[in-house]
C-alpha cells in the first residue's frame, strides 16, 4: 500500500478508518474502475457500519482500484468481492483490514488487530465472501436454502442452534439439542436421506453431494480470522458470486445434514435397497466447521477458551481446519473470540517472530492449565526455530495431529503425587520451559520403527498386512518372548496397545488371555473357547466374531503404535515411546503430564534438555513411581 493513502491513526481516541465504496456510475458495468474512499471513526462512539469477512488469498496476480484517488494494487478476490459489494452497499461504510488498516506500519497493524473483537462486535452486519461463483456453488447455496426451509418446516430448528449452544457450552459434536420432538426429528432426517429433488437434479448422490463437499472446501472455512470475525458478528450473510445466504440459514442446513447423518443407520440400514443414496456421505467431522462452532459457543454466553480454539485432535477432514498466510495470525487471529485472551497476557505483536509467538502462546497455556500436556507437542515440523517443547500450530491447523495422545481416553496419572515447587511458568526467556518431575530411568534398547505406507497429508498412516506381520515378529524377537509364553509376555502386548483394549477401556484378563495368542497368529477356535471369552468377544468385536475380535486388536495396535516404537530401560522397564527417541534418552515424569516424558540430554551441556514426546511405560502409569519416593528435580527444557 502507498503510505501517503493513510493519515495518522490516533490511539488514544481509539480511532479506526471506514471505507466507502463509490457506486458504479448509471450505464457503466463491472469493468469500469473501483473507486474507495476512506474515512476515520472512533469505536468509542462508532457510526453505523458493515465489515467484510473474506480471504485474501496467496500467489495471486494483484489487480488495481483507486483508494482516495491513488491508484493501488489489490488482491483480486478482495477486487472481485469489492465488484459484488458496489451493488449492494453503494455509500455505506465498511471495514475491510486490507484496505483500512495501513499493512506497512507494523505498529498500527498490531493495534488495530487488537481492536478487531470490537470492531466486529459493534458491526451491524458482515458480508462473508466466499469468492467467485463456481463448481455449481449457486446449486449448493441453493441447496442449503432448501434444507434450512425443511427445518423450519419441521418446526425443530427456529431456535434449534442456539439451544443446542447452551447444552454443549465448549466447541464440541454437533448435535441438535435433546429437547425437540423426535417423530418430527426423524421426519426431517428421512426427507434428508431420500432427497428425491436432488436426485432427479444431478442424477446420482456423489454428484449431489460432490457440490456442496466443493463449497465446504473453499479457503475461506480455513482460514483462521474467520473464526473471529463470524463468531462475534450480529449478523451475516454468506455472498458467492452474485448468490447469497444468510448465515442462520446456511448453519441451520450443516447442522440438520450432521443430525441426518447420525441417524441414517436407524433410518436406512446397509440392508435398505436405498442405504447408499444418502447424498450427505461424508462423516461428521467434515461437516464440523471451526468458525460454526466457535459462533455457537460464544452465541451461547460460553465463549471457549484459546486452547479450545487451537488445539487439534486427529487429522483434518481432507482440508485444513485453520491456515494463515502469517503463522502469527494462527493466534492473532483468534485473541478475540478468546475468553482467556486477557487472562493469558497475550496480544497481537508483528515485531515478534513466529517462533516467539508461538512459544509465548504455550507458555501461557501451560501456565494457566492445570493439566496442559507436553504430547500436545507432535512431530514432525515444518516451523524452523521452535523449542522443542513446542507445537508447531500452524502445521497442526493445516494437516491436523497423526499421533493420537496416549492419555486421549483412559485417563492415566503418572504423576500422581509430584507437588510442584515452582510459583508459576517464568515467562521471561521464552525459549526455555522450566517445570520440575521425577527422573524415571534411562532408555538402553528402541525398536526399529515399523515400516508404514506413503500417504497423503490428510490420511492417518497404516501399516500393510505383511509390515503387521513382520513388526509383530519383530517385537516377539526384540523382547525374546518364546514359544511357551513368559510371566512378562502380557505386559509386552499391553504395552504395544497403551493397556487399551478399544478406545476408553483397560485391558481385562481375559483380553490378556486373547489378545498375545492373536498377536502370535495362534489360531482360535470357538469350540474350544469358554463363555466368558465368547461374551468378550460379542463385546469387543463389531461383528460378534473370532475374526472380528483380532480385526480390533490388531486395530488397536495400528493406532496405538503410530509413529511411535517400543523401548527398554537399563532398570527392565518396557514401553511405547516416540520413533524418534534413542539410546540415552532418558524416563521422566512431568507436572502436570498424565503420561510419562521422553527428554534428550543436551551432550554440551547437561543443565539443558530437549523434549522428545510421550511414552507409554509399563507400570508406573497410574502413580505407582511415586510410592518409591523419588528425588524432585527442576528440568530446564530449550
Amino acid at each position: 500500500m502507498n503510505p501517503t493513502i493513510y493519515q495518522p491513526l490516533s490511539r488514544e481516541k481509539r480511532e479506526f478508518r471506514l471505507a466507502r465504496i463509490k457506486p458504479t456510475p448509471h450505464g457503466e458495468h463491472d469493468d469500469h474502475p473501483i473507486e474507495v474512499t476512506l474515512e476515520h471513526a472512533s469505536l468509542n462512539s462508532p457510526p453505523k457500519f458493515t465489515a467484510l469477512s473474506y480471504t485474501w488469498g496467496d500467489g495471486e496476480d494483484p489487480t488495481t482500484i483507486f483508494l482516495n484517488a491513488i491508484p493501488t494494487l489489490t488482491r483480486r478476490n478482495l477486487h472481485a468481492a469489492l465488484l459484488q459489494l458496489r451493488r449492494r452497499v453503494l455509500d455505506d461504510r465498511i471495514w475491510i483490514d486490507a484496505i483500512c488498516i495501513n499493512q506497512n506500519d507494523d505498529t498500527e497493524r498490531s493495534w488495530q488487530v487488537n481492536e478487531m473483537r470490537s470492531i466486529f462486535s459493534l458491526t451491524d452486519h458482515v458480508y462473508c465472501w466466499l469468492g467467485p461463483a463456481a463448481d455449481d456453488s449457486d446449486a449448493a447455496l441453493q441447496m442449503l436454502r432448501r434444507v434450512a426451509q425443511d427445518c423450519e418446516d419441521s418446526g425443530l430448528m427456529m431456535d434449534g442452534i442456539k439451544l443446542r449452544a447452551e447444552r454443549v457450552g465448549k466447541i464440541g459434536p454437533m448435535v441438535l439439542s435433546t429437547s425437540e420432538d423426535e417423530e418430527a426429528r426423524l421426519s426431517l432426517c428421512k426427507k434428508l436421506i431420500n432427497y428425491e429433488e436432488l436426485e432427479s437434479k444431478y442424477g446420482s448422490a456423489s454428484q449431489g453431494a460432490a457440490v456442496l463437499e466443493k463449497l465446504l472446501h473453499r479457503p475461506y472455512f480455513s482460514r483462521v480470522w474467520i473464526i473471529q470475525e463470524f463468531s462475534l458478528a450480529k449478523q451475516c450473510q454468506f455472498l458467492c458470486g452474485k448468490s447469497s445466504l444468510d448465515a442462520h440459514l446456511f448453519e441451520m442446513a450443516i447442522e440438520a445434514i450432521g443430525l441426518a447423518k447420525s441417524y441414517r443407520p436407524k433410518l436406512s440400514p446397509r440392508t435398505s435397497s436405498r442405504g447408499n443414496k444418502f447424498f450427505f456421505p461424508f462423516s461428521w467431522t467434515y461437516m464440523r466447521l471451526k468458525p460454526f462452532t466457535v459462533r455457537q459457543a460464544v452465541a451461547s454466553g460460553s465463549p471457549p477458551e484459546l486452547f479450545n480454539i487451537i488445539s487439534i485432535d486427529g487429522a483434518c477432514p481432507k482440508r485444513p481446519i485453520y491456515a494463515a498466510s502469517d503463522p502469527r495470525d494462527i493466534v492473532f487471529g483468534i485473541l478475540g473470540c478468546a475468553v482467556d485472551a486477557e487472562s493469558l497476557g497475550l496480544q497481537a505483536d508483528y515485531s515478534k517472530p513466529v517462533n516467539q509467538v508461538f512459544a509465548e502462546t504455550t507458555k501461557a497455556l501451560i501456565g494457566q492449565r492445570k493439566r496442559y500436556q507436553l504430547g500436545r507437542c507432535s512431530f514432525l515440523k515444518d516451523m524452523p526455530g521452535l523449542p522443542s517443547w513446542v507445537p508447531d500450530w500452524k502445521r497442526l491447523g493445516e494437516l491436523g495431529g497423526i499421533v493420537y495422545p496416549i492419555s486421549g481416553s483412559v485417563p492415566f496419572r503418572a504423576d500422581d503425587g509430584l507437588l510442584d515447587p515452582l510459583d508459576d511458568v517464568d515467562l521471561r526467556d521464552w525459549k526455555i520451559l522450566r517445570t520440575c518431575g521425577w527422573y524415571v530411568d534411562v532408555v538402553t534398547a528402541v525398536m526399529k520403527p515399523a515400516k508404514r505406507r506413503s500417504i497423503n497429508p490428510y490420511a492417518h498412516p497404516h501399516l500393510s498386512s505383511e509390515s503387521q506381520t513382520h513388526w509383530l515378529l519383530e517385537i516377539i524377537e526384540f523382547f525374546q518372548l518364546d514359544s511357551s509364553g513368559k510371566s512378562d509376555e502380557p505386559a509386552v502386548w499391553r504395552t504395544v496397545v497403551q493397556d487399551q483394549q478399544r478406545q476408553g477401556e483397560r485391558t481385562t484378563p481375559i483380553w490378556q488371555d486373547l489378545a498375545p495368542r492373536i498377536f502370535r497368529g495362534v489360531p482360535l477356535s470357538v469350540e474350544e473357547l469358554t463363555p466368558d471369552q465368547l461374551e468378550f468377544i460379542e463385546h469387543l468385536s463389531p461383528d460378534g466374531t473370532v475374526e472380528g475380535l483380532k480385526s480390533a486388536i490388531l486395530r488397536s495396535m495400528e493406532v496405538g503404535c503410530r509413529f511411535r516404537t517400543l523401548f527398554k530401560t537399563r532398570s527392565g522397564k518396557i514401553g511405547l515411546g516416540p520413533e524418534v527417541m534413542l539410546a540415552g534418552d532418558i524416563v521422566t515424569i512431568i507436572h502436570r503430564n498424565d503420561s510419562p516424558v521422553i527428554l534428550r540430554p543436551e551432550r554440551e551441556s547437561h543443565r539443558y534438555h530437549s523434549y522428545v514426546g510421550e511414552a507409554y511405560v509399563h507400570a508406573i502409569m497410574d502413580g505407582e513411581f511415586a510410592v518409591t519416593e523419588p528425588e524432585l528435580k527442576i528440568f530446564e527444557l530449550i
